[in-house]
């Protein structure tokens, strides 16, 4: 049989979920993020209608909390609704956020929903919009934790043309039981004759080998979840290796943003290089961004020290983002000491000094003339460097980030 499925891999929507830890400090923003994650499964049911995908597998924790809210469940019947007319099946679990007691009898109902049985492994056989015959395994939680393994109890069916297992669940050695949900081991899925596994509860998007993947979060809620945004599209064919693409939905994206700055930085060229850095987005998403400031300049240093500094600074940015917000600065700089103060501060920087002005410092090297553990690791750290001799500025600076902590500019 060369005819194969096309099916959209989904899971931990969370829909309900409040976006935390953003400052958000308008109404308008507020919604924008409160509503993310429900374009985002718009985004994705539009897809499977425009691809003609055969289903939607969705692998627990369609919601947040057992608690639903009127919204969403309208919300959800339009989108199945959607399916139905276009005849596609939605196959779901549900998760330890949305155990199966918890959800609306209105869309158990649903003639475009399988939602599997609680308490229990069970089996399905559903056929594609072409007649295929698809055996899908799976586990719906009826309570908000699963600490055994239950993948073993997955059998597949001879009459289906194709196995599918839907699973909740963790890979590995879960040490942490908060995380610790009907767990297994990657090689013992790999050898089950599924024709593919389809994971969920681990929000980081990942495949684990040819017939086996978590989707992750399609919505990043946080900068705990930065390679979130996706599903997959998986097109099964018969004895031919999967073919699985993640496709990015996210209509937020989370960003860590790496700014080096140098000795001369000011605060508004910092802020201008800044400025730069964030025009670098795509214009159909809202960026968050954190930005983390590395580098040395004592005027920066000093200005970021202050809380209210660093407030205005951001509030300046913002000002000019219009599809984006800088939720945080970090300036993780590292603190700028003159050379000739360091020197000058105590006689053993002073001899440093001394040491550097009166020999050549690679033949301190090279004839082992500087015999001192402490200054052991100055030699080491200078003789890794590519370029060798090294200017006597260059290896000041190595002396300082070596020694800066025993500096106490006050003496």
């Amino acid at each position: 049989m060369n005819e194969g499925i096309i099916f959209f891999h989904t899971g931990d929507v969370h829909l309900d979920s409040p976006l935390k830890g953003i400052k958000a400090n308008n109404r308008i923003l507020a919604k924008k993020l409160a509503d993310a994650s429900y374009d985002t499964f718009k985004t994705l049911i539009k897809h499977a209608v425009q691809d003609k995908a055969d289903f939607v597998l969705i692998c627990g924790d369609l919601f947040d909390s057992e608690k639903k809210s009127i919204k969403t469940i309208l919300f959800l019947k339009e989108q199945f609704d959607e399916l139905l007319e276009n005849d596609i099946k939605v196959i779901a679990i549900a998760g330890n956020h949305d155990p199966y007691f918890s959800w609306p009898e209105d869309l158990i109902r649903h003639k475009a929903l399988y939602l599997f049985d609680p308490g229990k492994v069970s089996s399905l056989i559903v056929e594609s919009r072409k007649g295929i015959k698809v055996n899908f395994t799976g586990y719906s939680y009826n309570s908000k934790a699963l600490r055994e393994s239950i993948h073993s109890q997955y059998e597949i069916s001879k009459e289906a043309d194709f196995n599918i297992a839907l699973l909740h669940g963790s890979a590995g050695d879960i040490k942490n039981e908060h995380h610790r949900y009907a767990p297994f081991n990657i090689s013992e899925l790999k050898n089950s004759e599924f024709d593919y596994w389809a994971l969920g509860h681990i929000h980081k998007p990942e495949i684990l080998g040819e017939r086996m993947a978590y989707c992750g979060i399609p919505q990043p809620r946080n900068f705990k979840e930065l390679s979130g945004g996706n599903y997959l599209r998986v097109n099964l064919k018969s004895n031919i290796k999967p073919d699985l693409n993640f496709v990015n939905i996210s209509k937020i994206e989370f960003r860590n943003l790496e700014l080096n700055v140098s000795e001369n930085e000011s605060i508004t060229s910092c802020l201008k290089t800044i400025k730069n850095v964030l025009r670098d987005a795509d214009g159909e998403k809202f960026y968050v961004n954190r930005v983390n400031l590395t580098g040395e300049s004592k005027l920066l240093y000093d200005f970021f020290k202050i809380d209210s500094n660093k407030e205005e600074f951001i509030d300046n940015l913002n000002e000019f983002l219009a599809d984006q917000l800088v939720d945080n600065i970090y300036p993780r700089l590292d603190q700028y000491i003159e050379r000739e103060i360091f020197f000058n501060s105590n006689p053993f920087f002073k001899e440093l000094k001394r040491l550097l002005e009166e020999y050549p410092i690679t033949k301190h090297i090279e004839e082992a003339y500087l015999k001192n553990k402490t200054l052991k690791k100055v030699t080491d750290q200078i003789l890794d460097e590519e370029e060798i001799p090294m200017s006597k500025q260059d290896i000041e600076r190595i002396l300082i980030d070596l020694f800066k902590a025993e500096f106490d500019e006050n003496n």
